[in-house]
């Protein structure tokens, strides 16, 4: 089971995701300097609250809410859908195939989010997926501007030659 809790963070219209040389994720709403890789993360137009990962040109259609950095002002009216967003996770190696998930999600939305949850995308070290694992969130109800937590122990072969877990959330 996973528990989630959240901290402020705020809506953004682009947000940036890279790793460093020592593993730590990053989220940002500037790219990473020294010509690092990075993950372009952008709301769409169109429906209000909505989000997509903008980076691949063959994301899916229904991708989930994007992340957003810290410390932006919310632009969630009482009108806005629900919308939870990534704050933060950590990765915890616990065996040659595990890692532990830990992280917090928001509801930066202006209405309340229900069966809210983590899609946790295991991919080996070419980036390949190997598996998708759901993460209960807890409470799985957030309110407008309330956080939850997440908890998790993830096994998986793709660990072993350097694999990556790589949480999404999502609500209703």
């Amino acid at each position: 089971m996973v528990i989630l809790t959240l901290s402020h963070v705020s809506a953004a219209q682009t947000l940036y995701k890279w790793t460093d040389d020592q593993g730590v994720v990053h989220f940002s709403d500037f790219p990473p300097s020294g010509g690092q890789k990075y993950e372009e993360r952008g709301t769409p137009l169109g429906e209000p609250g909505a989000a997509a990962n903008a980076a691949p040109a063959n994301a899916a259609s229904d991708a989930p809410a994007a992340p957003v950095a810290a410390g932006a002002a919310p632009d969630a009216g009482p009108a806005v859908a629900a919308r939870v967003i990534l704050v933060s996770h950590n990765t915890i190696p616990r065996s040659t195939d595990a890692r532990h998930l830990i992280g917090v999600v928001k509801n930066v939305g202006g209405r309340p989010a229900g069966r809210v949850a983590v899609t946790a995308h295991i991919a080996d070290s070419t980036g390949r997926e190997c598996a998708r694992e759901e993460i209960e969130v807890v409470p799985n109800t957030l309110p407008p501007g309330e956080s939850g937590n997440f908890d998790a122990t993830l096994s998986n072969s793709c660990f072993g030659d350097g694999g990556t877990v790589d949480p999404e959330p999502h609500c209703n």
